[in-house]
C-alpha cells in the first residue's frame, strides 16, 4: 500500500476527545430527511400493571370475572387499571388478554411496550454495512436539511452488493433503533448503485465512533454516532509516521537533505505527534521557515483515506530548548500586537531556567533576526526602537 505524506499550510485543530481528522475520504452513502416510521417504545411497568399481567396470564378470559371475586371490585375497572396495557395490545376493552405473547414478554421484561409512529432521518453506508437513524432528541429537527440544501455533486457511484441491491427501505430498517415499518416505503438503492461523496471528517469519543461528516463542497458537518465500520479504516492511518522517520524528516525540512539521523516521531496523543530535537536539528528547522513552537501540519495519504495530524516539537538538549523558547516568545509578542514587552518578559523568565552556555541564542539581536526570518516584521520594528529612536 502506497502512503504519501504531505506537509499542511496550518495543523489541524484538534480536541481533547479527537480520534483522527479526515481530510478526505470517498464514502458511499444515501440519507433520507423526515421518514415516517412505526416505533416500538418501552415504559416501564407500575406495580398495578403488574398485578394485571399476571391476573390476566393466570385466569385467561375469566380474568375479569376472577379479579371482581379477587378483590371486591367491579370487573370493568380491570381495563381501567391496565388501560396501558389495553393501549398496547395486550388486552382487549375487557381486560382479558389479547396476546399472550405480548403479556408474557412486558411482564418479564417490565416494560410495556407501545408502537407509535415517529419521524426520523436515516444515513445508509453501504460501503461500512452501517444504518444510521437520527431522532429529534439526539440530532435535533432536521440535521440532514444543510446535506439537502448544499446539493453537492456525487463523486460517483458504488455498486452496493446483493444484501441491499431492490430492497426496500423498510427492509433495512426493520429491527434497527425499535422501528418496525416504514410508513412510506421506497426502493433504497435503485439500479444497485449508490452515490459516492468526497467527504470530510472528525472522530471523536472514546470509543473513536462518533462522526462529524461533512459530504464536502461547503456541506455542515453532521454528527453520525456509532459507525464503527466506517471509521475503522482511517484509524490508524497515521501509525506509518512512526516506520518513517526520514520520510517525516524531509517533508518537514522542505528540499534539503538530512544531515543526520533523523528523530523519531512519537504519537503525544490520538491526533498529535512530537519529534524531541537537537539543536543541530533545531536549527535545520529554523531554516526551513518553520516555527518551532507552532505545531507542523501532516497529511498522510493512503488509497483509502487521507488524515491530518499535529506534529509538536520538542527539545531533547538545551540548546534546542533554548531555541523553542526564543520562537514561543516571538509568538507571544505577535500575539500581544507585536509588544516587545511581551518579548522581553518571556525571555527574561527563559533565561533563568536555561543553562548558562546557551543563553546566548537569547540574545537581542539573535532574537530580532529571528523574528524578521518568520516574517514578523512589526516586531522587528518594535523590538528595535528603543535602539533606532533613543538619541539621548
Amino acid at each position: 500500500m502506497t502512503t504519501k505524506l504531505h506537509l499542511l499550510d496550518a495543523a489541524p485543530e484538534v480536541h481533547s476527545d479527537t480520534r483522527v481528522v479526515v481530510q478526505e475520504a470517498l464514502v458511499p452513502l444515501r440519507w433520507w430527511r423526515s421518514v415516517p416510521v412505526r416505533m416500538e417504545k418501552a415504559a416501564a411497568l407500575t406495580e398495578m400493571e403488574r398485578f394485571v399481567l399476571e391476573a390476566v396470564l393466570a385466569f385467561g378470559a375469566s380474568a375479569p370475572a376472577e379479579f371482581e371475586e379477587v378483590t371486591d371490585l367491579p370487573a370493568h375497572m380491570l381495563p381501567v387499571l391496565g388501560r396501558r396495557l389495553v393501549a398496547a395490545g395486550a388486552l382487549d376493552s375487557t381486560g382479558a388478554p389479547r396476546n399472550d405473547a405480548l403479556c408474557r414478554r412486558m411482564l418479564q421484561a417490565e416494560q410495556i411496550y407501545r408502537d407509535r409512529v415517529e419521524t426520523v432521518h436515516v444515513v445508509v453506508l453501504p460501503g461500512a454495512g452501517e444504518v444510521v437513524v437520527l431522532d429529534q432528541a439526539t440530532a435535533g429537527d432536521d440535521p440532514l436539511l444543510g446535506w439537502e440544501k448544499a446539493r453537492v455533486k456525487p463523486a460517483g457511484q458504488y455498486p452496493v452488493d446483493a444484501t441491499l441491491s431492490g430492497r426496500s427501505l423498510t427492509d433495512i430498517l426493520v429491527g434497527t433503533a425499535g422501528i418496525m415499518g416504514v410508513e412510506t416505503d421506497a426502493v433504497a438503492f435503485p439500479h444497485g448503485l449508490c452515490p459516492v461523496f468526497r467527504c470530510t471528517a472528525q472522530v471523536t469519543g472514546d470509543s473513536g465512533s462518533g462522526v462529524r461528516l461533512s459530504i464536502g463542497d461547503g456541506a455542515p458537518a453532521v454528527l453520525l454516532p456509532g459507525v464503527k465500520g466506517l471509521v475503522e479504516g482511517w484509524l490508524g492511518a497515521d501509525r506509518v509516521l512512526a516506520d518513517r522517520p526520514l520520510a517525516v524528516w524531509r517533508v518537514l525540512l522542505g528540499d534539503d537533505e538530512p544531515s543526520d539521523a533523523p528523530p523519531i516521531p512519537r504519537r503525544a496523543s490520538s491526533a498529535i505527534w512530537q519529534i524531541a530535537v537537537t539543536g543541530g536539528q533545531a536549527a535545520l528547522i529554523s531554516n526551513a521557515g518553520r516555527n518551532l513552537a507552532r505545531p507542523a501540519g501532516l497529511a498522510i495519504e493512503t488509497p483509502d483515506v487521507v488524515v491530518e495530524v499535529r506534529l509538536a516539537i520538542a527539545a531533547d538538549d538545551p540548546s534546542a530548548t533554548a531555541a523553542i523558547a526564543v520562537d514561543r516568545a516571538i509568538n507571544a509578542g505577535v500575539r500581544d500586537g507585536s509588544a516587545a514587552s511581551t518579548v522581553h518578559a518571556q525571555l527574561a523568565e527563559d533565561a533563568t531556567r536555561l543553562p548558562h552556555e546557551v543563553v546566548g541564542a537569547l540574545a537581542p539581536a539573535k532574537v530580532r533576526d529571528r523574528a524578521w526570518q518568520l516574517g514578523h516584521h512589526r516586531l522587528v520594528y518594535a523590538l528595535r526602537e528603543r535602539d533606532d529612536f533613543d538619541y539621548a
